[in-house]
């Protein structure tokens, strides 16, 4: 590439980022634009002719056209060295499309007066686009997390809340400044910290979520409600930090518990009036006694319900689980609560009930609450903890958290990859975040296509992890060739990537892996020598 002259060298680079180019001529407001720009808005050059500096202009939306101006003025009247602005152009089809226009002086008459601009804008709208929709789930996020009436909260190591919802304020009475900086345990009953102290010492040491019931907190009205609570441990670089969880208020739950206990007739004006699923049902696997609120959650009649053993509603998967629950319930007197399964509906979707059971007088008691919409949230924020945004691949809290699951025998040939990317940086400061996010992705998509069958990471803003279980050296060997080929090919087509890639391959289960990263590490620094030979250095004029 050293043979290729600036201006060609610059020429393919713009080709390869799809880059609409322009010059003006401020002199005669002449416009000379190349094929890409009249592409981008579905119009032919004979259609626009004459071509101005004014008919740009007319491409671009109302609403940005005063900051588009105001970009053209600063650059012309010196106050900026560059042009550089973000709007939106009309499409022939009616269709907004965003755009990053740049531009820059490079002729001026004797007085210091601009005569020549160049510039060029390229396509940043599916780039736009996912920035907006990233913003929109973050603001659905916070809005759920705001509105929800559980409790979400952090805590630092000692036990003293870092994070709390609003929700705190309804369950507790006391204000969020009341209660940030402040202990956990000095809201809990005397007679329940022992287990709150048992709780987080499990936890302390694991990296799964754990979960607690019937305590007591104080409110700022000096009563004691009952809560559960579902907490886990947050690391940071292999260290535990503090821990996050859920809190809800289950007050009604525990005082209807008593209620049933005590009396069957305050327990049939339970039965009327809550709104969770609740069911008297034998040992033998039928319901005997349903609230209406089964006929609103699911849609079944209770005469439907009842007619048939109620495994017969659970979903295939769970049914193993649902039966040795029902087991423990009756045969080993089990107290269950937070079982989780899934019950069937009338129209074929199925519906997450949360369960509490627990065995009476030779009968089943149980309370459901239908979890389907907070179920489906816990989902998206593991999938959130879990991703990296830009690339879909997994991040290093993943990474983190399987690590243990690889001294299992049959993952063995273990091969890890690693792989650099090169001129990340250089591409951020020459042609801004926005083409360097593109360049993440169009390696991810290179890694995704030779590398599907293994286990990808985005560990680092330009490196990345592949593990490949119960593989070979022939395996990989081949697939880092095809890989490095198909590089080479994609940059002839005017491709930027550069993608440096190594390999260790552990034979043997090991508890250290790593070490073994660090052994593919090292031989994806030798490779990134090949890189710069093969590539010969990212040159921007």
């Amino acid at each position: 590439m050293q043979d290729i002259d600036n201006l060609a060298y610059e020429k393919l680079i713009t080709e390869a980022m799809g880059a609409a180019t322009w010059i003006w001529n401020i002199k005669t407001n002449e416009l000379t634009i190349n094929d890409r720009w009249l592409e981008m808005i579905g119009y032919d050059r004979k259609t626009l002719e004459p071509i101005t500096v004014d008919t740009w202009f007319d491409f671009v939306y109302e609403k940005d056209q005063d900051k588009a101006k105001m970009a053209v003025d600063d650059l012309l009247s010196g106050k900026t060295p560059f042009y550089k602005v973000e709007v939106r152009i009309k499409h022939k089809n009616g269709q907004l499309i965003w755009v990053l226009d740049m531009g820059k002086v490079i002729k001026k008459d004797d007085l210091g007066k601009p005569l020549i601009v160049i510039g060029a804008h390229i396509d940043i709208n599916d780039s736009k686009i996912e920035h907006q929709v990233k913003e929109e789930n973050e603001k659905n996020l916070n809005e759920i997390i705001n509105n929800t009436k559980d409790v979400i909260y952090r805590l630092s190591l000692n036990g003293n809340f870092t994070y709390l919802s609003k929700a705190f304020e309804q369950r507790l009475g006391f204000s969020l400044n009341e209660g940030m900086g402040t202990a956990f345990k000095g809201y809990v009953h005397p007679s329940d910290l022992p287990k709150i102290n048992t709780f987080f010492e499990i936890i302390k040491d694991s990296n799964k979520h754990h979960e607690i019931s019937s305590f007591r907190l104080i409110t700022n009205k000096g009563q004691w409600r009952y809560f559960e609570t579902s907490a886990t441990t947050i690391y940071e670089d292999d260290q535990p930090v503090g821990y996050a969880g859920i809190l809800r208020d289950v007050s009604k739950l525990v005082d209807t518990y008593h209620e049933l206990l005590e009396s069957r007739k305050e327990n049939e004006t339970f039965f009327d009036v809550s709104l969770d699923l609740l069911a008297i049902a034998n040992k033998e696997g039928y319901f005997i006694k349903l609230n209406d609120t089964w006929e609103k959650t699911l849609g079944f009649s209770k005469e439907e319900l009842m007619s048939k053993s109620y495994f017969e509603f659970v979903h295939p998967e769970d049914l193993e689980r649902t039966k040795k629950t029902n087991r423990e319930v009756i045969f080993d007197n089990e107290r269950i609560s937070n079982f989780i399964n899934r019950y069937v509906c009338k129209n074929g979707s199925y519906k997450y009930l949360e369960w509490r059971t627990y065995a009476y007088d030779g009968k089943i008691y149980a309370s459901a609450r239908d979890v389907t919409h907070h179920y489906n949230h816990l989902k998206q924020v593991e999938y959130l903890s879990y991703h990296d945004q830009l690339t879909g691949f997994y991040n290093r809290h993943y990474f983190e958290k399987i690590t243990p699951e690889l001294v299992i025998d049959s993952s063995y040939p273990l091969g890890v990859l690693s792989c650099d990317l090169n001129y990340l940086k250089e591409v951020n400061d020459v042609f801004g975040h926005v083409r360097g996010d593109l360049l993440i992705k169009e390696a991810s998509s290179l890694i995704r296509e030779f590398f599907s069958d293994g286990i990808c990471f985005r560990t680092g803003g330009d490196e990345f992890v592949i593990i490949m279980k119960n593989t070979s050296k022939d395996i990989i060997e081949s697939k880092v060739n095809q890989f490095k080929t198909k590089q080479i090919t994609n940059r002839k087509q005017g491709s930027l990537l550069a993608l440096a890639i190594g390999y260790y391959i552990e034979e043997k289960p090991t508890t250290d892996i790593y070490t073994v990263i660090k052994e593919s590490d090292l031989r994806m620094y030798e490779d990134k020598k090949r890189v710069y030979l093969e590539v010969g250095g990212f040159k921007h004029e």
